[in-house]
């Protein structure tokens, strides 16, 4: 009797409820890589009296090489079986993953990885604004 009720209880729910431990496991990070995100990259062409399209051309080639870097390390990171679920360019150089605590050591040592932290989580100090 108890093997039939296990046996419908695991199509209906309990595979589910396996699944989500496994994702639940998973903790957030950033993987902060080594090329400039395009504010920096923009601000030290000006700093360089770089102007007009030339300035244009030289953020547009630096976006495909920061786009192609990004897509290079996610398709090593899912070979791993890291799921990355954003990625970030203009401010920051970044991808953020989800991944086991016991995975964080070794994103570390990946070419291209300058550091690897936890996002950052911000709470309101008051209840109201003024």
């Amino acid at each position: 009797m108890n093997r039939l009720f296990l046996s419908l209880l695991i199509p209906l729910g309990l595979l589910t409820a396996t699944t989500n431990a496994a994702v639940e496991g998973h903790m957030p990070v950033l993987l902060q890589l080594n090329e400039p995100a395009l504010v920096p990259f923009y601000l030290k062409q000006k700093e360089r009296s770089t102007d007009g399209t030339a300035l244009g051309q030289a953020v547009r080639q630096h976006a495909k090489r920061l786009a192609n870097e990004q897509d290079r390390l996610a398709k090593r990171l899912n070979d791993r079986g890291v799921r990355v679920t954003k990625s970030f360019t203009r401010v920051t150089n970044a991808l953020r993953v989800r991944v086991s605590p016991a995975a964080i050591p070794g994103l570390v040592k990946l070419p291209g990885v300058q550091r690897v932290e936890r996002p950052r989580a911000y709470s309101l100090l008051a209840k109201k604004s003024v």
